[in-house]
């Protein structure tokens, strides 16, 4: 007797436990050994059974950078739709940012740690550039909210596009580097008050690359 057709909901249950699965091998064991092999050892599946799901591992390691940057994008874009003023929005979204990377660590690992795995520009001019751009362009726009929030924010000042650009991106590598350390557990062996540092650090970067603090909208 044939096997009953999977219906929508059971597809994409066994969808998400593939990117699950491809998740977990990238951050425990590095993309190189990403494989359809792998994750089907993982889950108790067959390779062939994964390919009729994805094409390849390519496209789950694309397919999961995307999630990682719409979650990203929606801590973000929340935080700065709560408050009215741009001062207030961007030290929302700096808070945000923070949260999202201790809130999510294997997607942010993949997403901004890793240097070993693929990039955009790994992928131009293969069949996974299409794919690959759609997940650069969900990308950006997180990275714009906040360039757009700071030059609009700074415009008064004469702040021009590359000043704004040059701010946004050294709030990028301070939170950068505290998340880091925070999810390596180093942070913790430095400080007791964890997240009194966290907060802290939110006020510095917010204050640090704005040229009037206290200007009011």
């Amino acid at each position: 007797m044939p096997r009953a057709t999977r219906t929508t909901k059971e597809v994409d249950h066994v969808k998400e436990e593939i990117l699950e699965a491809a998740l977990q091998i990238i951050v425990e064991d590095g993309f190189q050994n990403l494989s359809m092999r792998n994750i089907a050892e993982k889950l108790g599946m067959t390779a062939a059974n994964i390919y009729n799901y994805y094409t390849n591992k390519d496209e789950l390691y694309i397919l999961i950078r995307t999630r990682g940057f719409e979650l990203y994008y929606e801590y973000l874009n929340t935080a700065y739709r709560k408050h009215d003023n741009h001062h207030d929005r961007l030290r929302a979204m700096i808070r945000a940012y923070i949260d999202f990377g201790i809130s999510y660590p294997s997607y942010y690992d993949i997403m901004f740690t890793d240097r070993e795995t693929p990039k955009f520009n790994d992928y131009f001019g293969t069949e996974m550039e299409p794919l690959s751009f759609m997940e650069k362009q969900t990308a950006l726009k997180s990275f714009y909210l906040v360039f757009n929030t700071i030059h609009h924010y700074l415009r008064g000042e004469g702040c021009s596009e590359v000043d704004a650009m040059y701010k946004t991106i050294q709030v990028w590598c301070d939170l950068n580097g505290v998340v880091s350390l925070y999810n390596s557990r180093l942070l913790h062996e430095v400080v007791e008050n964890v997240d009194e540092i966290l907060e802290l650090m939110v006020s510095d970067v917010t204050k640090r690359y704005i040229l009037s603090s206290n200007q009011e909208e």
